[in-house]
């Protein structure tokens, strides 16, 4: 896959994308709020002789197609803030003379807790269906498919105002 060029846009064919991100917050200036994304983006291959691309799955690929779309939500109270997400993905891949289609889902859900000295501790909880034989997904060895933790549980230091520790 490969990133669009700002410099030479029609550079390369199937590299068209958007993106939309609809929410609502129930106060002005509040986190808490719920919302719908969609996304549809044409990512071209290229570069396919480098050494770093030897994956099967890209023998003859031209391009794909990925829509996306998902729902968020966030709370976020004056102690406690939860952040949920869930995104459905549907990828065409387009190889010379065929096309394979492909879907998974993926979310997470986060908790995290306010605490004294500038601390939250958070707990996170991840989950996928379908992705652990996903095509699309098999294009990106390093991708996290199974054997990850799905859940983490840790704590953040915030020393300064945009400064956080994990």
């Amino acid at each position: 896959m490969s990133p669009f060029d700002l410099l030479r846009p029609d550079s390369h064919r199937h590299q068209m994308g958007y993106q939309a991100r609809v929410s609502l917050h129930p106060g002005e200036f509040s986190e808490t709020g719920m919302g719908i994304l969609l996304a549809h983006n044409e990512l071209t291959t290229v570069d396919l002789e480098s050494p770093e691309l030897e994956s099967p799955g890209l023998t003859g690929l031209d391009h794909v197609e990925v829509r996306l779309t998902g729902m968020f939500a966030t709370y976020a109270g004056a102690a406690w803030k939860i952040n949920a997400t869930v995104y459905n993905a549907d990828a065409h891949l387009y190889y010379a003379g065929s096309r394979r289609k492909d879907s998974f889902i993926v979310g997470y859900i986060q908790a995290e807790r306010r605490l004294p000295h500038d601390l939250t501790g958070y707990v996170r909880w991840e989950d996928s269906s379908g992705a652990a034989d996903s095509p699309y997904l098999h294009l990106f060895e390093r991708f996290a498919r199974s054997g990850a933790w799905p859940a983490a549980l840790g704590f953040r230091a915030s020393p300064g105002p945009d400064r956080a520790v994990h």
